[in-house]
């Protein structure tokens, strides 16, 4: 299994409008068929054939076919999704968030447990094969949310890849997509300590709660 290391930004670091701070994952993790990764955004996990525990998400395929990849939930964490086609089975799809725009309340939150697909064979898709988007997410902290967005490419030979993960720590606060700076040292160095030390005593809390979640599968 292939893990990256967390590392924390300040807004300053960032867009204009991301003003707290955002926990960065950069997995960079590719899969074929009969593969899957699980991520979890809050606590900075991700790995092949490994789903976390607890409120995470999956990348793999549908019954092992490169031409349905899917995006699972494990616990309680949901994903961004529109629905399509309901005359004929109403099949779910993943929403693919361009640069700049905001994960947040205003989106479309599919139930927990379940998944949805990225692309499926003759149905309108927002991630056909070579296409490079932002997957919306969200997991719950008590009666609030966090959310948080994966920058995933379904690429033009349809392998799957994990380029990267951000997680917003204000709670309830949307979070803006974005292209993930190259220089994490001087970003890592504009940290504000308090804000993570904040995420900490909350990621302690989290890890306490709802340990006996079932991971999602995503190679079914």
């Amino acid at each position: 299994m292939t893990r990256k290391a967390l590392f924390v930004i300040s807004g300053a670091a960032l867009p204009a409008s991301v003003q707290a701070t955002v926990l960065i994952l950069e997995p960079n993790l590719t899969i074929t068929v009969g593969q899957g990764i699980g991520f979890s955004p809050e606590f900075g996990n991700a790995a092949i054939s490994t789903v976390p525990t607890g409120d995470s998400f999956g990348l793999g395929f549908y019954s092992s076919n490169s031409n349905k990849p899917i995006l699972g939930t494990a616990g309680s964490g949901q994903f961004s999704y529109s629905l399509v086609d309901p005359g004929s089975g109403q099949w779910d799809r993943v929403d693919n968030f361009a640069v700049g725009t905001f994960v947040g309340p205003s989106s479309s939150w599919l139930g927990v447990s379940t998944f949805a697909y990225l692309d499926k064979p003759a149905v309108t898709s927002q991630f056909p094969a070579g296409t490079r988007g932002f997957v919306g997410l969200r997991t719950p902290n008590g009666a609030d949310w966090n959310y948080s967005w994966a920058d995933v490419s379904y690429n033009a030979d349809r392998s799957l890849t994990l380029n990267a993960v951000a997680f917003e720590t204000q709670t309830n606060a949307p979070i803006q997509t974005f292209q993930v700076p190259e220089s994490k040292p001087g970003i890592a160095a504009a940290l504000v300590a308090g804000s993570l030390v904040a995420w900490r005593a909350r990621q302690m809390h989290r890890r306490h709660r709802n340990r006996a979640s079932s991971p999602v599968v995503v190679t079914v």
